[in-house]
């Protein structure tokens, strides 16, 4: 049973660890530029920007007219205006429940509090205002406290403020060498404070309020970024022609990106598409840092008004940024780039339950397929039926995310069928079609394919798995079928053991410039906690290839687990390449996941694993 399929994987491997990486192209994501319609209610110097959580309003000060500009993000356009009742505002930041706006004034002129919680913002109004002297530059609503961290040019510092007015703490730098403190940032429990004149970036500790470290920086920094998951701060120094990478581990820059022919005054930031986006002071125009490539990147994005000088994103996902700029604000519309293959994949498929109780009539026959560069026209099951086949058109039922990070989700589609209860117990492979294996997918006689095809006729049949030279990751700047879906939340059967419900590789088309292939597995737990879920070739020991680690719960209770199968560095040989290399038999005649549950109890039914993609009858009562 061990294979040919087996001994060619494990020479795969040997061939493919030996590779180099090849280096890719990147396309530009593409971008379209407007203004912000005003009305009557013109930008005399607009300035720092933020966006309400739910994406709905974007609030612009107006430093020059005193007051704030409210943007409806679905019309573009400023629907209000707020008088701030003499703060000459600088800096705002809303509460974490969004129902307080917190704008922090110039020249002692206080901070006022704006209750912002009702539903048209015409109805909002100022409700406080804090008379504390101060000259503050930049805000940030710890929501852990809750407190207010502000920005404080007279102090050389930074002030906390509860979130009823009072003054609890002045954070100061030793020796006062923070005459500008110009952005806040904070990473876990740090506090980033941009030093503008002074070319560094003081660092406190948000339990204890005490000052860490001073990190040498560029000339001038003016924005700090914290990454989204990584440990890192970026830091725009806008007279220094650089962007510094803090590592927030060690309090280090860990590198200086710095490059005259992208960028000269890099004066704001923001996370978009998995990308640094580095807006330029004096050219009006974005430069791209793709962290993974470590490269600069040059934007498709046209001019965006004059000196612009605040940046935010309406969402990391959403792909539309507003410039606050010397002529208004304009909002930027990017055209998301999804990596995908050129062709549609089947990543994983299963059945629902894979432990059929003899009193069960229903059987879910699932499957992830993953969008390649063109929209998917049909899912379908197919049989193999000596002479011909028999297919059965699989309905979409949702999506699950696979990596949110970088915007990949699975669409789950499924065919529910109805039978009578068996009377036997034993694998059903066997049991309804005399199959040699346990295994229903593959192309032998009586065994199931799910096929994917787009509507360039592109098709991939699952579980077939191929190596080419054809099938590169590219980008594409649409959204695809993923975000018009609601979530997959069907709940199926419990038993008292766990079950592999699918699982499959990605990618399912590899190409030579694929560094990494995956195993990705679909299991759900049984009445003990799991213990392990891995990968195992199919000899006679059940010999482990690797283990898949659980990544995360799926919207409808199961869990996703992934392992790294190999990992290539280099470049393709080529008597590997003179064939296209494609397997239908993974399963059939190389390998089974196997997902055990803790303390190797015995149930009813056999002891508390599953072998995927053993679908068997047996004593498998439901748990609640």
């Amino acid at each position: 049973m061990c294979s040919n399929w087996v001994k060619y994987h494990l020479t795969v491997i040997g061939v493919l660890m030996l590779l180099f990486a090849v280096p890719q192209t990147v396309q530009a994501a593409q971008c379209e530029v407007n203004s912000v319609t005003v009305g009557d209610a013109f930008f005399d110097t607009p300035g720092a920007m933020v966006a309400t959580s739910d994406g709905q309003w974007l609030l612009v000060l107006d430093t020059t007219a005193m007051d704030m500009k409210v943007v409806s993000t679905a019309e573009q356009e400023v629907v209000s205006s707020l008088y701030l009742q003499g703060v000459e505002p600088s800096a705002l930041a809303i509460s974490a429940d969004q129902t307080r706006l917190y704008v922090g004034g110039a020249f002692d002129s206080g901070i006022a509090v704006v209750d912002i919680s009702a539903a048209d913002p015409l109805l909002w109004q100022v409700v406080d205002t804090w008379h504390h002297s101060g000259d503050f530059t930049a805000m940030l609503f710890d929501a852990t406290t809750p407190r207010l961290l502000v920005g404080d040019r007279n102090t050389r510092g930074v002030r906390v403020f509860s979130i009823e007015g009072t003054d609890v703490a002045t954070l100061p730098v030793p020796n006062r060498r923070c005459s500008l403190p110009s952005a806040l940032a904070v990473k876990g429990t740090q506090l980033f404070v941009a030093c503008e004149t002074d070319g560094t970036v003081a660092v406190f500790d948000l339990n204890s309020l005490q000052h860490l470290k001073d990190i040498g920086v560029g000339k001038a920094p003016v924005t700090l970024l914290a990454h989204p998951s990584a440990e890192q701060v970026f830091v725009a120094n806008v007279s220094g022609d650089s962007i510094s990478i803090i590592n927030t581990s060690n309090l280090e820059v860990n590198q200086t990106v710095e490059d005259d022919n992208f960028f000269t005054t890099p004066g704001a930031l923001a996370w978009v598409g998995n990308k640094l986006w580095i807006l330029d002071q004096s050219k009006a125009q974005f430069v791209l840092f793709d962290l993974n490539a470590n490269k600069l990147e040059k934007s498709a994005c046209p001019a965006v008004g004059t000196r612009p000088t605040h940046l935010v994103p309406l969402s990391e996902k959403q792909g539309v940024l507003y410039v606050a700029h010397g002529d208004g604000v304009d909002y930027v519309s990017v055209g998301m780039l999804r990596r995908v293959k050129n062709y549609p994949q089947v990543l994983m498929a299963g059945f629902d339950p894979m432990l059929l109780d003899k009193v069960d009539t229903r059987l879910r026959i699932v499957a992830v397929v993953e969008e390649g560069e063109s929209e998917l026209q049909q899912v379908a099951l197919r049989q193999n039926i000596k002479g011909s086949t028999s297919s059965i058109v699989m309905t979409l039922m949702g999506k699950i995310p696979l990596d949110e990070t970088n915007n990949r989700y699975g669409l789950v589609y499924e065919f529910e069928y109805l039978f009578p209860p068996f009377k036997k117990s034993g694998p059903l492979a066997k049991q309804l079609f005399g199959l040699p294996s346990y295994n229903l997918f593959g192309g032998l006689i009586n065994q199931f394919y799910v096929l994917a095809r787009d509507n360039t006729r592109q098709i991939h049949y699952y579980p077939t798995w191929s190596y080419t030279s054809t099938s590169p990751t590219i980008e594409v700047p649409t959204a695809g079928m993923a975000v018009t879906q609601d979530n997959y939340v069907a709940k199926g059967l419990r038993r008292q053991s766990p079950q592999v419900i699918m699982a499959g590789l990605s990618p399912m088309h590899m190409d030579v410039s694929d560094h990494e292939l995956k195993v990705m597995a679909v299991v759900r737990s049984g009445a003990s906690p799991i213990q392990s879920v891995t990968l195992n070739a199919l000899d006679a020991a059940e010999t482990v290839a690797v283990a898949l680690n659980f990544v995360r719960a799926l919207p409808n209770g199961d869990l996703l687990y992934e392992g790294v199968l190999l990992k290539t560095d280099g470049r393709p040989q080529e008597d590997l390449l003179k064939n296209y290399k494609k397997y239908d038999m993974v399963w059939n005649e190389g390998f089974t996941v196997i997902v055990r549950a803790q303390g190797g109890l015995r149930a009813q039914g056999g002891q508390q694993a599953h072998h995927f993609p053993d679908l068997t009858v047996g004593e498998y009562p439901a748990l609640p």
